[in-house]
């Protein structure tokens, strides 16, 4: 299981990016705080939750997947 990470730990320290799940209930909540605090927008990157709670094979195609995901974002 992914570990939770605070806001506060959010605010403390700008990211790149953040990955959720649609379990996420504050998805928007957070994102709105965090463009508000860093003056930009923050990148979400939706995951399976099946696929990370239960690892195996399928673990590695969510990886794949979110490399690709997070590779077309950087593109300029």
């Amino acid at each position: 299981k992914a570990p939770i990470i605070n806001v506060e730990l959010l605010l403390a320290k700008p990211v790149d990016g953040l990955i959720y799940s649609d379990w996420d209930t504050e998805l928007a909540q957070t994102q709105q705080l965090l463009s508000q605090v860093y003056q930009r927008s923050v990148p979400s990157f939706a995951v399976n939750p099946d696929h990370f709670y239960r690892p195996g094979p399928r673990l590695l195609m969510a990886a794949q997947q979110f490399c690709q995901e997070l590779a077309l974002h950087k593109k300029p």
